[in-house]
């Protein structure tokens, strides 16, 4: 039985997460943020939850990889997303 496209996109995802969480253990964040850029791009209309959860997961890996301004922009981009992402506002600090 064939897969449906949104199958291969929510499998493709899952990969990705599994990828980004080894990018990160290795500590080579540079990698998790073209990751997390891709699943961003490749979530495109998914609830803000989920977005805002995506920006602060890139947004942590700029920060570890010393690329300050790129991190609070995404930190402000996962506030606007969910206010109520504790994680983007702990980050900014």
């Amino acid at each position: 039985m064939a897969s449906s496209g949104n199958e291969m996109t929510n499998r493709s995802m899952q990969d990705m997460k599994e990828d980004v969480l080894s990018a990160v253990l290795r500590g080579d964040y540079v990698n998790a943020v073209r990751i997390y850029t891709r699943m961003i791009s490749m979530a495109g209309a998914a609830e803000n939850d989920e977005m805002s959860s995506l920006f602060s997961g890139r947004a942590a890996c700029h920060l570890l990889a010393k690329q300050f301004e790129l991190g609070l922009e995404d930190c402000d981009q996962a506030i606007s997303k969910n206010e109520r992402n504790i994680d983007g506002y702990i980050q900014k600090w």
